[in-house]
């Protein structure tokens, strides 16, 4: 169930604080209404980490949602699918586990992952994505860096977004969808390459 906000707070889609969330981080309430069918192009950045460096974000709305839409939402949203996205590369290649995913992804959504990892694990060497391996065949695994977010309004409830991120020099794709399921976003859709 949505927090409710306190009244200098104005209401966002999501509130990051909120533990009850199942898991998610991210709750889903609904925003103010307005009028009109234009497209709405929001064009932004967010920061990533603790650094000064920062990735564009670039929202489109071509008239499918009733709800206004602020930088702050758009922000909010480019977090979220850049966090799965990082996640998912981990994961990848092998520094997470697939556990980090319970309730962000829908039960299917993680078991087509899950065998995509499998598969990926299947060579020689593992997996082939942005992991150092050492003279001493320690391994290590640089820092994954979101470098562009695109997110596509589908319906008030449910968005796709590609994040573009790049790990040891080498560019991935990322393609997600995300919809509200109950009062929680969660990814129906996850594929990169």
């Amino acid at each position: 169930m949505a927090t409710e906000q306190s009244s200098n707070k104005q209401p966002t889609l999501f509130d990051l604080s909120d533990p009850t969330s199942n898991g998610s981080g991210l709750v889903h309430t609904s925003p103010s209404t307005y009028l009109g069918t234009s497209t709405t192009s929001i064009k932004t950045r967010i920061t990533l980490g603790m650094s000064n460096w920062s990735a564009p974000v670039r929202y489109i709305d071509p008239g499918l949602t009733q709800g206004s839409v602020d930088e702050t939402w758009v922000k909010d949203l480019a977090e979220y699918v850049s966090t799965l996205a990082c996640k998912a590369v981990d994961i990848a290649r092998g520094h997470l586990s697939i556990d980090y995913l319970q309730g962000l992804l829908t039960p299917i959504c993680i078991q087509k992952f899950a065998l995509f990892v499998r598969i990926l694990h299947t060579g020689p060497h593992g997996s082939p994505i942005g992991v150092l391996v050492h003279s001493d065949s320690s391994l290590s695994y640089p820092p994954i860096v979101p470098t562009h977010i695109e997110i596509f309004a589908l319906s008030e409830t449910a968005a796709e977004a590609i994040v573009s991120i790049m790990v040891i020099g080498q560019r991935y794709q990322v393609n997600l969808r995300i919809e509200v399921q109950g009062s929680n976003w969660v990814c129906s859709l996850l594929d990169m390459g």
